[in-house]
């Protein structure tokens, strides 16, 4: 178990570090390292998704909807928040290597993140980058332009 999964548990309150370490257990079973070493072999070549939608991963549907948002790149608010990232690691006058280091992450994934290559962050994955740089992540649920 890494320091970052051990300081998260700590703040748990008994019941609920009990279950999130019970579940962390369960993936450690020589059952669930063989799926996991399964999965990561079929997947090795980081099949796009015709070569998903080939292997019966997903359906046509999926595959569309995949490649049509492959096509239109991150959404505007993503490229914006992206952008505010940016400037502030720039403003702060931080290499990717040093905001990479406070959020647990390397220099090219931190890199990737930034300029938009990792073309579906998580969102807690913009959460630590935004809160290495002293900042925090906010959502808002608007309208959609008509």
């Amino acid at each position: 178990m890494n320091d970052r999964t051990r300081k998260q548990l700590e703040v748990l309150d008994p019941e609920a570090r009990a279950k999130a370490e019970a579940a962390i257990a369960s993936t450690r079973t020589p059952e669930a390292r063989a799926r996991h070493a399964e999965i990561r072999e079929r997947f090795k070549g980081k099949p796009g998704p015709d070569a998903l939608f080939a292997m019966g991963e997903i359906d046509a549907e999926a595959r569309d909807r995949i490649k049509a948002e492959i096509a239109a790149g991150p959404s505007d608010s993503l490229a914006a928040l992206l952008r505010e990232i940016r400037l502030e690691r720039e403003r702060q006058g931080l290499s990717f290597g040093d905001v990479g280091a406070l959020c647990g992450m390397d220099r090219s994934a931190a890199q990737k993140v930034e300029s938009g290559a990792a073309s579906n962050p998580t969102v807690g994955t913009l959460i630590r980058y935004a809160e290495a740089l002293g900042k925090r992540v906010r959502f808002t649920l608007e309208d959609a332009p008509e």
